[in-house]
């Protein structure tokens, strides 16, 4: 299944489930640049390892996502590989609109993120749920958090590692 390659145009498509398909094939760089821009729900479910760095990069704009969810993808070790951030990608705020993040059942998740974003992210964010992740040691480190103003729910069930919620700022891969 491949999207895109007919240079078909989805402007107007709001909510967008990929289950038991390889994100990564799915999408082409020649994607019309007006192509999800206004998706607002996003779910990944299957046994792959890409998910947002790799979507942020063919979304050409993802400041109207408002959830964003996982599930059962064992082979993800982290959301956001920020290592492999494209230069061209120009963010001023990662996921300015988000608010609602969902991981569950993702069994090699060791963190968020490899390193720390360099913009302001998660303003937005409402919900955190993080279910059955159990390679994760730990959330969030304390500067991290502090973007998270406006958190109203934070739900961890089922993470056998967790040692801690919120870790000092020394943890490199939170």
């Amino acid at each position: 299944i491949t999207i895109c390659s007919l240079q078909l145009s989805l402007d107007k498509l709001k909510v967008l489930y990929v289950i038991n398909q390889d994100a990564k094939k799915l999408w082409h760089c020649s994607c019309p640049s007006e192509s999800f821009c206004e998706l607002e729900n996003m779910t990944l479910s299957n046994k792959t390892n890409c998910w947002v760095s790799s979507l942020l990069a063919w979304s050409k704009d993802s400041t109207t996502w408002k959830k964003l969810t996982s599930d059962k993808c064992e082979l993800l070790t982290e959301v956001f590989n920020l290592k492999d951030e494209k230069p061209d990608l120009n963010i001023q705020e990662m996921l300015p609109q988000l608010s609602v993040l969902a991981l569950s059942n993702l069994r090699g998740l060791t963190g968020v993120w490899n390193k720390e974003p360099q913009v302001p992210f998660f303003q937005n964010l409402v919900s955190l749920f993080i279910v059955h992740c159990d390679s994760l040691k730990s959330l969030l480190s304390l500067s991290s958090a502090q973007n998270l103003g406006k958190l109203k729910l934070l739900r961890l069930c089922g993470c056998d590692k967790i040692e801690e919620a919120i870790s000092s700022d020394n943890d490199e891969n939170m």
